[in-house]
């Protein structure tokens, strides 16, 4: 027997982000649950492919956050997971077509 995935929406995951920006939720909580929704659901009929690229651009960044960072890494991509909430913030300015957001401020 086939079990069905939950949906979600993009209401569901920018509710999830917009908590985490506001600092409602702390970086492990959030990774959870956006894991969980994302990995685990399966997108319903408000995710557009702009939302679908976003957040699958949101997952790589996890992928590559990390709790000790060297310079090598660093130059890789990859952040550490307090400048994680100010690479989001910027992206996700982006996102909404605000431009103004700025340069990327990793301890935002």
């Amino acid at each position: 027997m086939k079990t069905e995935k939950p949906l979600y929406g993009s209401a569901e995951v920018v509710d999830l982000i917009e908590e985490f920006l506001r600092r409602e939720t702390e970086f492990e909580r959030f990774k959870e649950e956006i894991l969980k929704c994302i990995l685990d659901g399966e997108p319903d009929g408000s995710v557009t492919d702009q939302d679908g690229r976003f957040f699958r651009l949101v997952l790589e960044k996890l992928k590559k956050t990390t709790d000790k960072l060297d310079k090598g890494e660093a130059e890789l991509g990859w952040v550490y997971h307090v400048g994680f909430r100010g690479w989001l913030r910027w992206q996700y300015g982006l996102h909404q077509g605000r431009p103004d957001t700025g340069p990327f401020n990793p301890w935002s």
